[in-house]
């Protein structure tokens, strides 16, 4: 559109100027009365009328075509990424848009469009296995209870064995339940942090003592090193909930007579709590999901510890609502959850 104005008015201007200079050498010529101008005048106005009159649709057609042509290139990658954005559904999350060539605005939302997707499809696979994994956590001790009950029925008198062992599923149920609405609150954003100052050095003593009490049926020595006189801003029942889980996991994940070491360490920015144990490591493949809801490297492991997968999830919903990491690490024979959790007093 620039370039056809451009060239409209160059060429006006060398029309109106070359109608001047005939002008000029007619007046040159001979002299002209009142009249002659005027009609010069009008023959020159009419000769530039006539001319726009040509040339102004012919440069208007030309702004259109390349307009038109303009348009259609610019907007063809937005119609391939419509035409694409309408094959993408909940069974095909795997598809992404086209990226264009260009690295223009286009290009950007193309890439960010293909961002949204691609953490849309992660969490509608973690919701769907989350789901599945639910139901399977939940129907085993339903199947259990609903067995010892249809054989209790069939008895006249009520086994105290079958009462126990429904009362134990109960129990089992009522764990996994209240779990999972722990984290449906910290999805929710409705996790409530009662913060207040925390001497975590006493609680990770005082943890220690009561890890040393669950590990003694297993012969596992527990060992700490930790620094005294460290304070943090957090909620103190969450953050035993956490730890303990962790120094749980320790305990059960371990070798018989094996090891658990907790060291507690900080600076002027945060407070680095590692625990460790003797047990096997994780292998490589899995370390990447082991905070996944329901998840677990060695399913069978699980089943003998009476584990359900949650408890790490709760574990990292808890530390990151105190604005905290927590990772995996296995080194030197030791297999290591490490958490850092900011803002020390």
């Amino acid at each position: 559109m620039t370039g056809t104005l451009i060239v409209f008015g160059a060429l006006s201007a060398f029309n109106l100027y070359h109608e001047k200079l005939e002008a000029i050498d007619q007046l040159k010529q001979k002299p002209l009365t009142k009249e002659d101008y005027e009609a010069e005048a009008h023959d020159l106005l009419g000769d530039l009328i006539a001319s726009y009159a040509i040339s102004l649709p012919v440069a208007v057609l030309l702004a259109a075509v390349g307009v038109w042509i303009l348009s259609r290139r610019v907007l063809q990658p937005l119609r391939d990424m419509t035409t694409s954005a309408q094959q993408i559904h909940a069974k095909a999350l795997s598809k992404r848009l086209p990226v264009p060539m260009s690295k223009d605005e286009v290009g950007e939302l193309a890439v960010v469009l293909n961002n949204l997707i691609e953490r849309l499809e992660k969490s509608f696979l973690q919701s769907s296995r989350f789901s599945a994994d639910a139901s399977h956590e939940l129907k085993t001790p339903l199947t259990i209870m609903r067995a010892e009950l249809e054989a209790a029925l069939k008895n006249e008198t009520v086994d105290r064995t079958v009462l126990e062992n429904v009362l134990e599923q109960t129990h089992r149920i009522t764990a996994i339940t209240t779990r999972l609405l722990f984290l449906a609150r910290a999805d929710a954003g409705q996790l409530l942090i009662d913060r207040k100052s925390v001497d975590i050095s006493s609680l990770c003593s005082e943890l220690l003592e009561d890890a040393e009490i669950l590990a003694s049926a297993r012969r596992i020595s527990v060992n700490g090193q930790i620094a005294p006189g460290l304070k943090l801003q957090g909620d103190e029942l969450l953050l035993r909930q956490a730890l303990l889980n962790l120094l749980d996991n320790a305990i059960k994940y371990n070798l018989l007579e094996g090891t658990v070491e907790m060291t507690l360490q900080g600076d002027p920015r945060e407070v680095s709590i590692t625990i460790s144990n003797t047990g096997s490591s994780i292998p490589e493949a899995h370390r990447s999901r082991i905070f996944e809801r329901f998840y677990r490297a060695d399913p069978s492991r699980s089943s003998e510890t009476g584990g359900n997968g949650l408890g790490l999830s709760i574990c990292r919903e808890i530390v990151l609502s105190h604005g905290g990491k927590i990772h995996y690490q296995s080194k030197k024979g030791l297999t290591s959850f490490v958490i850092n959790l900011p803002h020390i007093e």
